[in-house]
């Protein structure tokens, strides 16, 4: 962003103050694209859409467009301001508006507190061992077998059950050869 100052105050330990201004006219072109962009597809009374005058767009939708630049300028110039003086920001910042007017700079402060900055000493000194793992071609056969298990499909066999069989049974109770009433039960 063309002519942005930015000025960083130490406060207290990591706590910093980014006092920030964006020169007027960056604020305006972007300000006027809006505007344009916007009288390109409003639908006001008396016009055609997309023909009102700009100075009506203006007074329609300057509300609108004021918060639009606000939120946008303040968005792009705090991660330039951050980026150009190398700061490293904990967490969002805190941001008080100090002059938002046509016509003049944008001016605000952020206030944020900034990632301590220590020189870690003495890493070539330690050693690390890597664990190693050997895969023997019998567990992969066992992982293969387990997972066929866990997805294989259930299909219908015509022979005495075997351990790992999923068995579906039809029985109706009886006793003396006579079937209990609503005894009869389907078990998966």
């Amino acid at each position: 962003m063309a002519g942005l100052t930015v000025k960083v105050k130490k406060q207290k330990d990591l706590k910093r103050e980014v006092k920030v201004s964006v020169p007027a006219s960056v604020v305006e072109a972007k300000k006027m694209q809006r505007f344009e962009q916007i009288a390109k597809t409003a639908k006001l009374p008396g016009f055609r859409p997309g023909k009102a005058p700009i100075n009506i767009i203006q007074s329609q939708y300057g509300n609108q467009v004021n918060q639009e630049i606000l939120s946008d300028v303040l968005e792009s110039s705090y991660a330039e301001a951050i980026t150009e003086k190398e700061l490293k920001p904990a967490g969002p910042p805190e941001v008080s508006i100090d002059q938002f007017v046509d016509g003049s700079d944008f001016k605000y402060t952020a206030n944020i507190e900034i990632f301590p900055e220590f020189e870690l000493k003495g890493l070539d000194k330690i050693k690390l061992e890597r664990p190693s793992a050997t895969v023997k071609q019998s567990d992969i056969n066992e992982m293969v077998e387990n997972l066929q298990k866990q997805r294989g499909e259930w299909k219908s066999v015509e022979r005495n059950a075997k351990d790992t069989d999923q068995l579906l049974i039809d029985f109706k109770g009886t006793l003396d050869g006579e079937v209990f009433e609503g005894e009869a039960l389907k078990i998966l």
